[in-house]
């Protein structure tokens, strides 16, 4: 599970949307422990889960990307570089790997939220071999789902296949990725949906087979979650908040590294 993407930030002006520089933006901490983007004087208040900003800012700030994995491959050494921590589990899963600023002692267990961020519902929008009329291809999505293929796979760049192996990813897309802050209401309107990538790895390179996303129609008005909950209590609209939240901050970092510092800093203090 990666955290690439970033939003491109507009404010609706009519019938037309202006384009709105990061600069102009700034996060704040609000009453009750809540964060809001302020713009023009306006707060546009920001969805979260409490306890996890500090964690995926010092994610965000030493520039890791995966978050999460169950690698098909154990190379230890190489899942230690890209600052991974082995979890240790009494489930089926007997290879889990944490972003390890969620493995810190003292750490809210966030683990659940994280496995469902990996294996969320989806819905297939192409499938490799089957021609459906309506059917979009990876092409119509600008090449994007081979870019991540080819990019972000190869930050495991120490394994070598020697066999065919099978597995998928999870990511948000910038290029698939607007945000909306809408002064009338004073609410933030995000446009974005996690993708599943399907791939093949084997001597001769990397294959595609399915793209899916999450749908829109599994996502209820409920709570976020909270780790008093329980494993199951985890939902859909809990994974589509993480994943925009993660990607809000991966927005700031984007725009300006040096300044995300003094954000991380408002998140963890």
């Amino acid at each position: 599970m990666f955290i690439d993407g970033f939003f491109t930030f507009f404010a609706p002006n009519g019938e037309l949307s202006e384009k709105v520089s990061l600069s102009d933006v700034e996060l704040e901490r609000i009453d009750g422990g809540g964060l809001a983007l302020v713009h023009s004087d306006l707060r546009y208040k920001v969805e979260f889960h409490p306890g996890v900003e500090c964690p995926i800012a010092q994610f965000i700030e030493r520039g890791g990307k995966l978050l999460y994995s169950l690698p098909p491959i154990e190379d230890t050494e190489e899942l230690a570089r890209l600052g991974m921590v082995f979890i240790p589990q009494t489930s089926s899963f007997s290879r889990v790997y944490v972003a390890r600023e969620f493995a810190k002692p003292g750490t809210v267990d966030f683990l659940p939220l994280l496995r469902r961020m990996d294996f969320f519902e989806v819905k297939s929008v192409w499938v490799e071999s089957k021609l459906f009329p309506n059917d979009p291809s990876p092409e119509d999505f600008g090449g994007i789902f081979a870019r991540y293929a080819t990019e972000l796979m190869s930050e495991v760049e120490s394994i070598s296949f020697a066999e065919s192996v099978s597995s998928y990813f999870n990511v948000m897309e910038s290029d698939l990725m607007s945000a909306y802050l809408v002064a009338e209401e004073a609410s933030l309107k995000l446009s974005s949906t996690p993708l599943r990538i399907h791939w093949r790895q084997d001597p001769s390179g990397t294959t595609l087979s399915e793209i899916s996303v999450l749908p829109f129609e599994t996502l209820a008005n409920e709570p976020l979650w909270e780790p008093t909950a329980g494993p199951y209590a985890v939902s859909q609209l809990d994974v589509l908040t993480m994943y925009n939240f993660a990607s809000i901050l991966k927005s700031f970092y984007h725009h300006d590294p040096a300044r995300f510092t003094d954000i991380r800093e408002v998140l963890c203090n």
